[in-house]
């Protein structure tokens, strides 16, 4: 197993609370910062069974009007993104305690880092993400940045501005 270090830390009873600091890299000159590929992984949370079930009963009683309101609401569940270096694996996540990062030689310990925040580990999506050629980590920390006005602790909302809000906008800037 690879070694885990985070910019937070995050247990799964709490949300992950810390301002974003940047990716943590070595800066080199080799070009182990360069970005050999870009992964979304998709983590449902505990009970979503449950959540749309109740959605159905819901709509059966207000003769379909929850389905409008819930149109507009995404599924239930955690986006992040995780960057692969020569070196590293690092993990960008958006959530209630605002942008969250991580880095591991080990894939499965970045994927843990996002289970972490309370999460359904046993049911993930991974999906490869296009991105721009010659990207690298300071051009990933710079879009961060960018978007750290919008994606910070007081402006999470669940329905208008999460997770997957955040790992749209990253994946624009970086495609």
């Amino acid at each position: 197993m690879g070694s885990y270090s985070s910019s937070s830390s995050c247990s799964s009873s709490s949300s992950c609370s810390s301002k974003y600091d940047g990716l943590i890299s070595s800066q080199t000159d080799d070009g182990s910062n360069k970005i050999l590929s870009v992964r979304k992984i998709v983590i449902p949370y505990y009970g979503r069974g449950a959540v749309k079930a109740g959605r159905v009963l819901g709509s059966i009683f207000t003769l379909g009007l929850i389905n409008i309101s819930e149109s507009a609401r995404q599924d239930l569940e955690h986006w992040g993104l995780i960057f692969e270096t020569n070196d590293y694996y690092h993990v960008v996540q958006y959530n209630m305690g605002g942008i969250k990062t991580g880095k591991s030689t080990s894939l499965e310990e970045c994927k843990t880092s996002i289970y972490d925040c309370g999460l359904n580990p046993y049911d993930t999506w991974t999906y490869t993400v296009n991105f721009r050629r010659g990207l690298d980590l300071s051009d990933v920390n710079s879009y961060v940045r960018s978007l750290e006005s919008q994606f910070n602790e007081n402006n999470y909302n669940s329905f208008t501005n999460n997770c997957q809000y955040f790992v749209k906008a990253l994946i624009r800037k970086i495609s």
